[in-house]
């Protein structure tokens, strides 16, 4: 996720530092610029397990828990990673993915508490029972990552396989793991040529799928496609769009980013529920909206800052060393900071108003 980068990528970006244990005792805060109206956003801190000192918040259901990943550093670029929930304010560690080394990434978690994500291989996981257990992979697939769930229990993400015409290179192909358990379903109506992969799911079972034009290449993707029941309805572009990315899906809103032809200067994008594309206020990427409108992503006004956006306007910002991941239903916004002169990040969150 260039913001949304992924949940690895993020990982791997706060342990270029040398880490210790964090504090607490600073609240990092934001207030809104150029908006109209000022808003100071208030940060609180979830706990970790004994012997993770760092984490964040990567994922948000629909009724107040949140999910994300704790870490510790070994030596070096050596880290262990464990999948993280929290409800009611305490936490659950729900480990590491059997047999899949000390890599997880977690993508989604929905009212039932049920946490979403993949590991090293890569290797699709759901939680079940306080444990991580590998979704099944469609005939033919080497390995999977999941991207998203629902209240219903749908989960979606890509397979990987790779085929003689495109080796070494993977192509990918999105699927639904049904809820009822049942084997995974690859998602039809979709444009034959190229390749495609899910990356969110509505709570009414709307999937978010980016297109690529080609099996050859896995990033550049051109056409962002809402599918429903075997249905695809292509979104339209913004002007000045080559390359594009959906990174959130909520109550039929979506949230990306696009490319002009350079490949350089991304810009956020809010498509409504018509389908219609827009540009909220300095926003260079987005990467999570909730229900109600309510968005996150970097923005480009303040060197290093994240913004929070109403649909098309800026509401508050947040420039205190946060990272911004998810955009809750309950109006919260969920990520990590550094507090005070600590360098492990805190899993955070904030509310603004």
């Amino acid at each position: 996720m260039t913001l949304q980068r992924t949940a690895a990528a993020a990982l791997a970006a706060v342990l270029i530092a040398a880490f210790t244990t964090p504090s607490t005792s600073a609240a990092p805060s934001g207030s809104a610029s150029g908006s109209g109206s000022a808003a100071t956003c208030t940060a609180s801190y979830l706990p970790l397990p004994a012997g993770l000192p760092g984490g964040s918040v990567t994922a948000a259901d629909s009724v107040g828990g949140y999910a994300g990943y704790g870490y510790v550093v070994k030596s070096g670029w050596s880290y262990s990673a464990r999948a993280l929930r929290w409800s009611n304010g305490q936490v659950t560690d729900l480990g590491q993915l059997a047999g899949a080394g000390s890599d997880v990434v977690v993508t989604g978690v929905n009212r039932h508490g049920t946490v979403v994500g993949w590991a090293a291989g890569p290797k699709a996981f759901r939680s079940n029972n306080g444990r991580l257990e590998a979704l099944p992979l469609p005939a033919g697939a080497t390995g999977a990552r999941a991207e998203g769930i629902n209240d219903s229990g749908d989960v979606v993400g890509s397979a990987q396989s790779v085929p003689p015409d495109t080796a070494p290179h993977p192509v990918y192909t999105p699927v639904l793991w049904p809820a009822n358990g049942s084997a995974p379903v690859k998602l039809t109506g979709l444009p034959s040529a190229g390749q495609a992969k899910a990356t969110a799911i509505d709570q009414d079972g709307t999937v978010l799928v980016e297109h690529y034009p080609t099996r050859e290449k896995s990033y550049g993707a051109t056409a962002l496609y809402l599918w429903k029941s075997g249905t695809a309805r292509k979104l339209v572009n913004p002007p000045d769009t080559t390359t594009v990315r959906g990174n959130g899906l909520a109550n039929g809103r979506v949230v990306g980013e696009t490319y002009p032809a350079s490949g350089y200067d991304g810009k956020g994008v809010l498509w409504d529920q018509n389908g219609t594309p827009s540009r909220p206020a300095t926003s260079a990427d987005l990467s999570s909206i909730n229900r109600s409108g309510q968005a996150v992503g970097w923005s480009e006004s303040t060197a290093g800052s994240y913004a929070v956006w109403q649909l098309n306007t800026v509401t508050a910002r947040l420039t205190a060393k946060p990272s911004v991941e998810v955009s809750a239903d309950n109006g919260t916004i969920g990520g990590r900071s550094v507090v005070g002169s600590a360098s492990y990040p805190s899993p955070t969150l904030w509310r603004c108003g």
